[in-house]
């Protein structure tokens, strides 16, 4: 495949904020391309020499049309977002585990807020050049991103975040999910909607999250036993409000809204 022909594919697929940060920011994008092939391979990822027809992310639309993977890491599509998921352990000890974590999930799409900060962080170019130990995380939402299992482990060390969502990304699994223990020290608000491959496994890991007061579940086509999930989750989290469609319990809804 040619240069051109790599550009045009890459330009077609990639989101275009994650593709402007490893443009613009060459040296990030060379640490998280370095030694990807051989996990690349360990997943029998396809190359960039196939065709972009055979590249393509095969997704089947379930019930409430949510979007669920069946081959979650294969395709380009799988290929290039997984490669925005790799954890550097080198950038995160030049910048901090916050820091890197930002990064990461900018780069595949979601926005953040930092602690004492109203604004949200929605483009990669505009986060603080430095004095970066000043800027915890504190809000996250993923909402139509790209994040990934593989890079949850971001989370590790990022003890101020206490509100995330979890909205219509595709590759949100039972893994992703359960890697939220990461957050068990400081998670207080969590919404899980739309997310085509989490499942009643899935649900059953969050029990870790022990400060957790606000929990929203719905559209998850894949669990098959909501009363079941609902009656463990009340009883591991006995003060916390549990919203599900038409299932609610605790305290009133507190939904906090990005101002």
């Amino acid at each position: 495949m040619s240069a051109p022909r790599v550009l045009r594919v890459f330009s077609s697929v990639i989101h275009k904020r994650a593709f402007s940060s490893i443009w613009q920011h060459p040296k990030t994008a060379h640490l998280h391309f370095q030694d990807s092939r051989q996990y690349l391979r360990s997943l029998n990822c396809i190359t960039l020499t196939q065709s972009s027809q055979k590249a393509e992310a095969k997704i089947l639309h379930g019930r409430n049309n949510v979007p669920t993977l069946i081959q979650p890491y294969r395709g380009l599509w799988g290929w290039l977002n997984m490669i925005f998921n790799l954890v550097s352990k080198d950038r995160i000890r030049e910048v901090g585990p916050d820091r890197a974590c930002v990064e990461w999930l900018m780069r595949c799409g979601a926005v953040v807020k930092f602690k004492n900060y109203e604004r949200w962080q929605k483009d990669y170019n505009s986060l603080p050049p430095g004095d970066f130990e000043k800027y915890r995380i504190e809000m996250v939402d993923c909402t139509d991103s790209a994040v990934m299992s593989v890079g949850f482990r971001h989370f590790q060390n990022c003890n101020e975040v206490r509100w995330v969502r979890l909205k219509n990304a595709m590759y949100v699994t039972d893994e992703a999910v359960a890697k939220l223990e990461y957050l068990h020290s400081s998670l207080q608000h969590l919404e899980i909607v739309s997310c085509g491959n989490v499942s009643d496994k899935g649900l059953m890991s969050l029990q870790p999250l022990e400060h957790l007061k606000y929990l929203l579940l719905y559209n998850l086509p894949e669990v098959k036993d909501k009363e079941g999930c609902l009656r463990i989750l009340r009883e591991a989290f006995p003060e916390c409000t549990i919203e599900y469609p038409e299932n609610v319990t605790g305290k009133n809804k507190q939904d906090e809204k990005k101002t």
